[in-house]
């Protein structure tokens, strides 16, 4: 049959993420995306400013956090966390670093 989609209020938690570039340990200066994945399905895209963006997160479905920035790649990533009730309250915290290609 047919699904209908409904959305629960607190089904949606917003993570609050750091990119952090691994080289300076600084906030990651440069353009970047942030994703949340689930399935090969991207279920949130949001563009991060000065490295920090929040995302909206289903707790209830596994998913990971993708970063897309050119040249750059992650070296951390969220997969399969569970959240309890108090974290939807504040929000979840989520730090990825970013790796430079170039600098070996």
């Amino acid at each position: 049959g047919e699904c209908t989609s409904v959305h629960v209020a607190l089904a949606s938690c917003l993570a609050h993420v750091n990119l952090v570039s691994h080289a300076s340990r600084k906030p990651f200066g440069g353009d970047a995306i942030v994703r949340v994945v689930s399935s090969d399905e991207v279920l949130a895209s949001v563009e991060a400013r000065d490295g920090k963006c929040s995302i909206p997160v289903d707790p209830r479905v596994a998913c990971k956090l993708v970063v897309e920035a050119p040249r750059h790649e992650q070296t951390s990533q969220l997969t399969n966390v569970t959240w309890t009730p108090t974290d939807f309250e504040k929000g979840v915290k989520v730090d990825i670093v970013l790796h430079n290609f170039f600098s070996q």
